[in-house]
């Protein structure tokens, strides 16, 4: 099986003459969430999504995202981010040095990513609608 410490040392020898790419130590997934709010932006190179968590994620961090241009993603997105084709290398390559050499352009899509973070349903809001569906007792009222 493919784990964050088998994989690992395959990652750093396939990086490794990129440059600016840092690989951490595994992290727990857990823990992952907190790099959204660090990091320049989220990558989700992605081939299919329906509706990413991870993004959703890092949008309520206020982290941009530059993601494929599938399934859900672009609905999600919207402004605070920058949508490529799946698969193609050289725009992916393009938006992010775009993100990284224009300190302007990056704010101004946190900003966005900010704010829409801020209009999605919560982990409070997805437990009382769920609790709807099935007629059961909301337990945040009590």
């Amino acid at each position: 099986s493919l784990t964050p410490s088998r994989t690992t040392p395959v990652l750093r020898r396939e990086v490794f003459h990129m440059g600016k790419i840092a690989i951490r130590a595994s992290i727990a997934l857990l823990a992952a969430g907190a790099f959204t709010t660090v990091a320049a932006a989220l990558v989700m190179p992605s081939r299919w999504e329906g509706q990413p968590l991870t993004l959703r994620e890092s949008l309520m961090a206020g982290t941009p995202a530059i993601a494929s241009n599938v399934g859900g993603i672009p609905e999600i997105l919207g402004k605070a981010g920058i949508l490529v084709a799946y698969g193609d290398v050289e725009g992916l390559r393009r938006a992010v040095r775009k993100l990284l050499a224009e300190p302007g352009a990056a704010e101004m899509l946190a900003a966005e990513a900010e704010r829409r973070g801020r209009e999605m349903p919560g982990e409070d809001d997805a437990v009382r609608s769920v609790l709807s569906l099935y007629g059961g007792e909301d337990p945040m009222d009590g």
